[in-house]
């Protein structure tokens, strides 16, 4: 009976044996699992915090260049009450005599530089506006893209991979 016995114990630690090493490949398999799912989640999480650092910035840069669209728009505006200013006193000058050849240049110059300046402020009030839809326009899309980011750590944390993770 000693025979019988010691090989009932034989086949138990053989059956054990095997047992233990589909379990130890199992955890092995699942620990690498596990391992490439913390190195992806490291990666991404850098990438986030990377993207957060760039949406940081460019919303930062919107404000300086909001502030200086702010400006440039009020320096116009007093600009354009001091050439409105100037411009009234010229028309309230008696008539100039034909005689008077430089107060007529003189007064036509500055007609002329008036002009200029109020031309050179409305294209720079278009080019700010063109400015300012622009940068509006990228602010939109990154407010898009974060939105609608399928990142890694998103993914993970999503329904979708954790059912797999746990089939």
């Amino acid at each position: 009976m000693g025979d019988l016995g010691d090989k009932k114990l034989k086949d138990l630690l053989f059956e054990w044996q095997g047992k233990i090493k589909s379990q130890r490949e199992s955890f092995i398999a699942n620990a690498q699992r596990i391992s490439e799912w913390d190195t992806g989640l490291r990666k991404a999480t850098a990438e986030l915090r990377q993207l957060e650092l760039e949406v940081e910035e460019l919303e930062q840069e919107s404000l300086g260049v909001q502030a200086s669209l702010d400006g440039m728009i009020s320096g116009q505006e007093q600009l354009d009450k001091k050439l409105n200013a100037v411009e009234a006193r010229f028309k309230h000058l008696p008539s100039i005599q034909a005689g008077s050849q430089a107060v007529s240049t003189f007064v036509g110059n500055a007609m002329a530089a008036r002009r200029d300046a109020y031309d050179a402020a409305i294209e720079l009030s278009e080019l700010l506006d063109a400015l300012d839809t622009a940068l509006t326009g990228v602010e939109t899309q990154m407010k898009d893209v974060e939105a609608n980011s399928q990142s890694p750590v998103r993914f993970f944390f999503s329904d979708v991979a954790l059912s797999g993770a746990l089939k």
